[in-house]
């Protein structure tokens, strides 16, 4: 799996070379906030598959279903007529940690069961499937 670095994996996007940009391509501001937030829900869903198919595949789960119920994406967007002009919007993934159910994983149950012992019809207790000789004790 990957190496866990910190608690949160953020990577930052350089506005001002965005601005750059926006300015070359003679683009209008919505149209800039437009495609950034595309880009943001792009990510943030190939993210989410990404890190679901580690999950599916570290822990056996059968589908993705199971899977998908513990990984939640939360794209938090700014509206950028209002007070919170400049800020750009936002993508986390929470992940849950509780426990699968043994049906939703691969695999079958190991039961280690012993075969039947054969019962002896007079004292009614397991027989020995072993000879008892004289200097060891029975059990």
């Amino acid at each position: 799996m990957a190496d866990l670095r910190s608690n949160a994996q953020m990577f930052d996007i350089d506005v001002s070379a965005l601005e750059q940009l926006r300015v070359e391509i003679s683009a209008t501001q919505h149209q800039m906030l437009m495609v950034y937030n595309r880009a943001l829900n792009r990510t943030a869903k190939h993210m989410h598959r990404i890190s679901a198919g580690m999950i599916l595949t570290a822990l056996a789960a059968k589908n993705h279903k199971a899977v998908d119920k513990r990984i939640k994406p939360f794209i938090k967007r700014r509206n950028f007529t209002k007070e919170g002009a400049g800020d750009l919007s936002s993508a986390k993934l929470w992940y849950g940690l509780n426990d699968f159910r043994v049906s939703e994983l691969k695999g079958r149950l190991q039961n280690p069961r012993r075969q039947k012992q054969p019962r002896d019809l007079e004292t009614d207790s397991p027989a020995l499937s072993q000879p008892v000789f004289e200097n060891q004790k029975r059990r």
